[in-house]
């Protein structure tokens, strides 16, 4: 478990499956950009959740946790690519804790715990249109380095996917 000054992140409680449905897994407005469905009920939400949980153990995976309620709000995740390279990141906040800096929190939480493993390049990738990541990765000082197609299995079309780069040397 790590917090930051209003943030928990941890690998997420299997109890906690009906409040991510409501809070951010059920949400078609928070899966819009993502390269995932939202679940369609808390019984395929739960089964998620547990395999999520699960995928955790061994991975750079976290629920987000406002600090204050104990809600879960959203996740952020990155993968080790090897050779201080890390990309996959993935920030995800539920519709109704947007616009109050905690994507910017977690980000921040992730980078740091990143550069604490050695990483010292990390590659960020959104959907074209996400305009809320986009502006994410400009705050962070991420520099764009180019745009490719991206198939998306969740709805068998092909976006725009822009790429950034950031140096944490």
């Amino acid at each position: 478990m790590y917090e930051t000054k209003r943030l928990i992140m941890n690998k997420g409680n299997l109890q906690d499956a009906d409040k991510m449905f409501d809070n951010f897994l059920g949400q078609e407005e928070t899966a819009k950009y993502m390269l995932w469905k939202p679940t369609a009920n808390k019984e395929q939400n739960a089964r998620w959740v547990a395999q999520t949980i699960e995928y955790a153990k061994t991975h750079d995976y976290f629920y987000i946790y406002e600090k204050g309620t104990n809600e879960p709000i959203g996740f952020i995740s990155a993968e080790n690519h090897g050779g201080g390279e890390w990309g996959n990141v993935a920030v995800c906040i539920g519709k109704d804790f947007t616009h109050k800096g905690y994507g910017s929190e977690a980000l921040e939480f992730l980078l740091n715990y990143i550069k604490n493993k050695g990483g010292n390049e990390v590659v960020y990738t959104h959907l074209a249109g996400n305009i809320a990541s986009q502006k994410l990765a400009e705050k962070f000082g991420f520099t764009y380095t180019e745009t490719k197609p991206r198939e998306v299995r969740k709805d068998n079309t092909v976006k725009d996917e822009l790429f950034y780069n950031l140096d944490l040397r």
